[in-house]
C-alpha cells in the first residue's frame, strides 16, 4: 500500500497494529536509512524466497525477523527507490 504523506502511512501502521497485525506489517518511508529499508523489505519477503533473491551475507547483515510480513506500508517517494519484487501472499 502506498500514500503520499508520512502522517497518513503512521496513520495506516498503527491502524493495521490495532486491528492486529502487530508483527505483521512492513513498513518503508523516505526517512529511513538505506539498511532499514533493505530490512523491511527482506521482512515482507515469504521467507522461503528470501535466501533465492538475496545473498546470504546480505541476510546476515540485515537480520530481518524470522516471520514474513503480510502488508507493506511505503510512503510513495520510498517506493520509487525500491527495487521491484512481485510476491504473492495469497
Amino acid at each position: 500500500m502506498f500514500t503520499e504523506h508520512r502522517d497518513t502511512l503512521v496513520y495506516l501502521h498503527n491502524q493495521f497494529v490495532a486491528m492486529g497485525y502487530t508483527d505483521r506489517v512492513a513498513v518503508i518511508h523516505g526517512g529511513m536509512d538505506a539498511a532499514e529499508r533493505e530490512r523491511q523489505r527482506a521482512f515482507f519477503m515469504p521467507i522461503d524466497l528470501r535466501s533465492q533473491l538475496m545473498r546470504p551475507e546480505d541476510l546476515a547483515r540485515l537480520n530481518p525477523p524470522s516471520n514474513s510480513a503480510s502488508l507493506l506500508v511505503a510512503t510513495d517517494a520510498a517506493g520509487r527507490y525500491q527495487p521491484s519484487v512481485c510476491l504473492d501472499h495469497g
